[in-house]
């Protein structure tokens, strides 16, 4: 059996850490690492103020972050 477990809220149940506790798993629960990976960069985005210039080129919208 494989176990993928995330921020669900089902997967901080009483019942569902009792039974983790009582598998006693090899590895760590928080196997989201992608999670982590926009939690940073969200924080980084929000650090830094943008520059959007957005203009429409050959019929294709498009937008630019300076």
């Amino acid at each position: 059996m494989r176990l993928r477990q995330d921020n669900d809220p089902k997967h901080k149940s009483k019942l569902w850490q009792n039974y983790l506790r009582k598998k006693r798993t090899r590895w760590s629960p928080d196997l989201n690492h992608i999670k982590q990976v926009w939690d940073e960069l969200d924080r980084r985005v929000k650090a830094k103020i943008f520059d959007f210039y957005c203009g429409k080129n050959m019929g294709v919208f498009s937008c630019y972050i300076c």
